[in-house]
């Protein structure tokens, strides 16, 4: 198995035809991600956002505050799953 330092580098030819359906496929998803109507990713709801909007500054502070609670966890496996990949490859 290669070490993880010649695979980061990309050497040789077959290492960029290998990347090269990655990064096509990365870019097509950023392309539709970035077409698609903004009703899709469900931000303009009407009732959630009137409901929010006349609930006042403590009930908008609580819903941050929520959306914290709900992103922090989340991000912190994400990031620990990663590291731990990383690290496993680089053993390997």
């Amino acid at each position: 198995m290669k070490p993880l330092s010649q695979i980061a580098r990309g050497t040789g030819r077959l290492n960029h035809f290998k990347m090269r359906p990655i990064v096509v496929s990365s870019l097509l998803s950023i392309l539709g991600a970035s077409a698609a109507p903004p009703n899709a990713f469900a931000q303009g709801c009407a009732m959630c956002y009137t409901t929010a909007a006349a609930a006042g500054s403590a009930a908008a502070r609580s819903l941050d505050v929520g959306i914290l609670v709900l992103l922090v966890p989340t991000l912190v496996m994400f990031v620990s799953v990663l590291v731990i990949a990383i690290r496993r490859a680089a053993i390997n």
